[in-house]
């Protein structure tokens, strides 16, 4: 009679060919938790490296210009001086009358220093020499300032001529003029305010 396979036995050896060994799954999942583990640090690194150069950047590279922002969002008090009506004699006679003039002022803090002896020369002559460019320029070298008279009572023609002048655009980074890559920039840092001054005719 022939000799019956061993069922038994062929389930055993089939169960055991598709089974991982004990050992096998706990490597798997110690192999899991370790990649787990290292995107977690990659994640904490990349965060921390994030922060670090934020912190660089706000406190080392662009120290400078945070602080001349913060300066310029503080308050500060400017005396505006009233202007004073005419006086007329009992015949009706003009005795004292008020006119409009202009004064220049300047922040040199946003002035680029680079153009500073320039423009002093060119601000003196449309002065027409009232103000040394000596004088000028001490004035414009103030960085630490944000607000300097560079000229008084002068008349509202001279006065748009300086800040005309100052407005103009300037080439700052070498380039020749109409190079596509030319940066202009205004380089000066002025307005007019007006004032008045009293006449007697």
């Amino acid at each position: 009679m022939p000799k019956q396979p061993d069922n038994k036995n062929q389930s055993t050896r089939h169960h055991n060919r598709r089974s991982p060994e004990p050992g096998q799954n706990h490597a798997l999942t110690l192999n899991g938790r370790i990649m787990v583990l290292l995107l977690v640090i990659g994640f904490i690194a990349v965060g921390c490296g994030v922060l670090i150069y934020k912190l660089y950047t706000l406190q080392i590279r662009d120290a400078e210009q945070y602080r001349v922002q913060a300066a310029e969002q503080q308050l500060s008090d400017t005396q505006i001086p009233a202007t004073r009506g005419s006086i007329y004699s009992a015949n009706g006679k003009l005795l004292a009358k008020s006119s409009v003039v202009w004064n220049i002022i300047a922040n040199p803090s946003k002035c680029n220093q680079d153009y500073v002896a320039e423009a002093s020369q060119k601000i003196s002559e449309l002065l027409n020499g009232s103000v040394s460019a000596e004088k000028i320029q001490e004035q414009l070298s103030k960085t630490n300032s944000q607000y300097r008279v560079i000229a008084k009572d002068i008349d509202m023609v001279t006065a748009q001529s300086i800040i005309d002048y100052a407005n103009t655009k300037r080439i700052t980074n070498g380039k020749a003029e109409g190079d596509p890559d030319a940066k202009y920039e205004t380089v000066l840092s002025m307005y007019k305010e007006s004032s008045s001054t009293r006449e007697y005719p």
